[in-house]
């Protein structure tokens, strides 16, 4: 009989021992995006006149709370014309990074954009900013500003004149 109760001793003793590889096994996973925030940051949301580039060219921007993201977590930035038809919306996907740039933007048109992170396992999805671009580009040409000073200098001896001109010329870009 003494056997017999042996077995559920050292049953239990396995079982108590192997407890704590149950709970990491089967307790949080450190590569899930549940704890995570992510959320527009540039353009703002309701932002009028916002500068285009030349070529409709835009830098977004977004960020993410906490900090320390997922391993492999990655970004799809996609925006549109209309905010209910993001299934057939512009997208850039599997960014890595909080920035992104676009081409092809049109002036005088308001857009709505969202993000969406994402890693091998799940995704999140950001709320959909809008904003409106300016009427105009933004130049992106430079401006030179040239400063010419000439300076004369004369030295006269009793039987000598000499006259020496520097020119030096100072440019300015803005």
């Amino acid at each position: 009989m003494r056997r017999h109760g042996l077995i559920p001793i050292v049953f239990g003793l396995i079982l108590l021992l192997s407890l704590p590889l149950l709970n990491i096994s089967c307790g949080g996973d450190d590569n899930s995006l549940n704890d995570f925030t992510v959320s527009p940051y540039y353009p703002r949301n309701g932002q009028d006149q916002v500068d285009l580039l030349p070529n409709g060219i835009l830098d977004f921007a977004w960020s993410v709370y906490p900090t320390n993201v997922p391993y492999g977590a990655v970004y799809d930035l996609q925006w549109s014309t209309d905010p209910n038809v993001f299934l057939d919306a512009d997208v850039i996907p599997n960014i890595n990074g909080y920035t992104q740039e676009v081409r092809d933007l049109q002036l005088n048109t308001k857009y709505y954009w969202r993000i969406k992170m994402k890693n091998g396992q799940d995704s999140k999805m950001s709320a959909v900013w809008s904003f409106i671009t300016s009427a105009n580009y933004t130049s992106t040409s430079t401006t030179s500003t040239s400063t010419t000073l000439t300076t004369t200098t004369t030295v006269t001896s009793s039987t000598t004149t000499v006259s020496t001109t520097t020119t030096t010329t100072y440019t300015t870009i803005t």
